[in-house]
């Protein structure tokens, strides 16, 4: 297998290549901004504290994603201590809540030695649904691919 091209065909392509990826810093902080957006739009909604507490940082090399730190259990579900019927995702791998590596399990209600001494809370036998509105995973996958056709030739 050859490489067929001049040094002049060569050269042709190479020509803003610089200046695209000078501009990459640029172009990751409008995409992060574009994709917040797109979280808050499908974030749901109560008082309205938890879409305007998403926020999505980073650059070239890794993201961060912040919010309310019930974003998180909406978003995957708790199953429930007596039942399971809601639908509920398992958290993705490099997920950290706090600081705290989340293992690739779904999020569940404790045993039952909760709130010992008066009526129970609904969603602690229920559990919560699921109502995805981000994906570590998708976001992973579409910056790289963002950063591939930002700095391809």
């Amino acid at each position: 297998m050859g490489f067929d091209m001049t040094l002049d065909e060569f050269t042709r392509q190479l020509e803003g290549y610089g200046e695209r990826v000078g501009n990459l810093d640029a172009n990751l902080q409008q995409w992060f901004s574009q994709k917040v957006d797109e979280i808050r739009a499908l974030t749901p909604v109560d008082t309205g504290a938890l879409r305007s507490s998403v926020k999505l940082t980073g650059d070239r090399f890794s993201f961060q994603i912040e919010m309310n730190y019930y974003g998180v259990f909406q978003n995957y579900g708790v199953k429930g201590l007596r039942s399971s019927r809601q639908p509920v995702r398992t958290p993705e791998a490099g997920l950290t809540i706090g600081g705290v590596r989340v293992e690739q399990q779904p999020f569940q209600f404790g045993t039952g030695n909760f709130w010992k001494t008066g009526p129970a809370w609904g969603a602690y036998y229920t559990g919560i649904r699921a109502r995805s509105f981000f994906s570590v995973t998708d976001i992973q996958n579409e910056l790289v691919e963002f950063i591939q056709e930002q700095t391809t030739i």
